[in-house]
């Protein structure tokens, strides 16, 4: 399987997983009670002086407010490990970084996105309907027909674990998260704006060509 020449190191990356969960906790704070209204009363019988009954004045205390409370938000991942994330069989988004390189990639079904991105330079890599696909923000890129290359007995000569990420490679991944939300199927789509250079005929023309013989003595 052809390899872009700016593909960055991460690029082996194809199967992973993103679930972001989130809790929202809800603080709530109590109201102050007003006291009770207490009546002082002194009794009036057999008493020269007129003494009338006092009430003692109602207490108001002021409600006291602060700042708004926002919900606290907790998140919760689905995976610990990008091992993980790669055993999962449903729809998934994640992103993770490996070796400095940020990659974002959406899973559904046996169809796949990557976007693998290293300062300025960006690599797209898709896979549908059988056909992988791999260009750059530039515009130029490839493109293969699985099925094609299945029939032409050139796929045995590319490694199987060609799109699979190595168990080194998986250990290597930071910063991972993930999400299991159904992804609209406009993610994978090519792009209608790139010219893709058709490595099935590139490796069948190879193929073609003779072997150097090595001579024996």
């Amino acid at each position: 399987m052809a390899e872009e020449e700016t593909r960055p190191p991460m690029s082996k990356n194809t199967w992973m997983m993103l679930f972001i969960g989130v809790i929202i906790l809800v603080l709530f704070f109590s109201c102050s009670k007003k006291p009770e209204t207490k009546v002082g009363i002194s009794p009036a019988e057999n008493v020269s002086e007129n003494i009338t009954e006092e009430k003692q004045p109602e207490v108001v205390v002021p409600k006291i407010t602060g700042p708004e409370v926002k919900p606290v938000e907790e998140v919760n991942e689905p995976f610990a490990t990008l091992k993980e994330a790669l055993a999962y069989n449903g729809s998934v988004s994640c992103t993770f970084v490996i070796d400095g390189v940020s990659i974002q990639l959406d899973r559904q079904g046996k169809e796949f996105k990557q976007v693998a991105k290293q300062g300025t330079n960006e690599l797209y890599t898709l896979f549908s309907n059988d056909k992988l696909f791999s260009w750059t923000e530039q515009g130029y890129g490839r493109k293969l027909d699985v099925k094609r290359l299945e029939q032409s007995g050139l796929l045995e000569n590319i490694p199987e674990d060609a799109t699979e990420p190595s168990a080194e490679m998986a250990d290597q991944a930071t910063e991972l998260h993930c999400s299991t939300e159904p992804l609209n199927a406009s993610v994978f789509v090519q792009p209608n704006d790139v010219e893709f250079e058709d490595m099935n005929a590139v490796l069948e023309e190879m193929a073609k060509e003779p072997q150097p013989k090595i001579s024996s003595r």
